[in-house]
């Protein structure tokens, strides 16, 4: 009987207990339940990421396709105007052709595409009835001339209408001061490779031609060297000391080099590249030393004229009337006349093109 009286005792007591806690429970939920909710859903509004695998709003080119920041839905029709330009401005890239035979490569052109997002999100940020230039994108192709540092070049890319001028400069001082105004009166460019002993002794002229914009280039160091009789160590000096005096004079630093008479070796293309320059020869010979007549020079020219052509030539008393004649009529069959830097660009030429929101 006592005993069955203290199981009930202790019965009450864990009622009681069992109560008190519940008490306890609930009252913690009303002061502290509140503030505790609070500082869960501070957490989350402050957590960027999404804890189940979702994009990150922040970060570039990941999510869909909204190019809008503040999370504007894309305008469908501005998508469908940028995908119709898309669409029509593109163009493949070229690779660079290489002929093994006789070392001579033919550069390579960089494609292009509209940047769909880009020019998208360039839109929508707009105001309406704003013109707005498309984001622009480069295809690079797969082969190079940078592939075949060694190898020769004797033209442009045939894919683009532009020509160039290969000035050769060892004497002719006289004639230069009106070339170097007719290629400014028609807006053309030459590139003029000069002879380091030249350079040297008339240091105004060369100054003159690269104030005047043009490109200079490298024709050795002296223009009695015969560039397959030299060695390596021989062509690397006629090289480095020829574009060390340029750079002297002018601040430009020569990209290029054709040898006297176009004649070289392996040996001088390996010198060439070993200096981070490129061998050059030409296209086509307007054979000025000759002194064949103006006109006979630009018929000459002309009947030989194709895409990526360079065209040699020198200061003669024939060569400032030669340049007169032949210049409109290069341009009239819609070739533009480029500094030989810009013929062997792989740069594309973007269409000149608005797309207006």
């Amino acid at each position: 009987m006592e005993r069955l009286e203290i199981m009930q005792q202790k019965k009450v007591l864990l009622i009681v207990l069992i109560v008190i806690i519940l008490l306890a429970s609930f009252a913690a939920g009303i002061i502290f339940g509140p503030a505790l909710f609070d500082a869960r859903r501070s957490e989350d509004e402050n957590d960027p990421g999404d804890h189940n695998g979702s994009v990150d709003p922040q970060k570039p080119g990941q999510g869909s396709n909204d190019p809008d920041p503040e999370g504007e839905a894309p305008d469908p029709e501005l998508e469908d105007l940028v995908r119709a330009a898309a669409e029509k401005h593109r163009a493949d890239p070229v690779d660079a052709v290489y002929n093994s035979a006789y070392n001579i490569v033919i550069p390579e052109l960089n494609g292009y595409r509209i940047d769909q997002q880009a020019t998208l999100a360039r839109l929508m940020a707009a105001a309406p009835g704003e013109a707005v230039a498309p984001v622009w994108q480069d295809l690079l192709p797969a082969v190079t001339a940078a592939d075949h540092p060694a190898a020769v070049i004797e033209r442009g890319n045939p894919a683009r209408q532009r020509v160039a001028f290969m000035i050769n400069v060892a004497w002719g001082n006289e004639y230069l001061p009106e070339m170097l105004d007719i290629l400014e009166q028609h807006d053309a460019q030459g590139t003029f490779f000069i002879v380091g002993r030249w350079a040297e002794r008339f240091p105004d002229l060369l100054q003159e031609i690269h104030r005047r914009g043009h490109e200079l280039a490298n024709h050795g160091y002296d223009d009695g060297e015969v560039m397959p009789d030299l060695d390596y160590n021989a062509t690397i000096s006629s090289l480095r000391r020829t574009n060390e005096i340029i750079e002297k004079f002018t601040g430009q630093q020569p990209r290029y080099f054709t040898p006297h008479k176009g004649e070289y070796s392996s040996t001088t293309c390996r010198a060439a590249a070993a200096l981070g320059m490129r061998l050059l020869v030409w296209t086509l010979d307007t054979v000025d030393w000759k002194r064949p007549g103006e006109e006979a020079m630009a018929q000459r020219i002309l009947d030989n004229l194709s895409p990526g052509a360079i065209i040699l030539m020198h200061p003669t008393e024939q060569s400032a009337g030669f340049l007169r004649l032949v210049i409109p009529q290069i341009k009239s069959r819609g070739y533009r006349v480029v500094a030989v830097k810009e013929l062997l660009s792989p740069d594309p030429s973007f269409p000149k093109l608005t797309l207006q929101r």
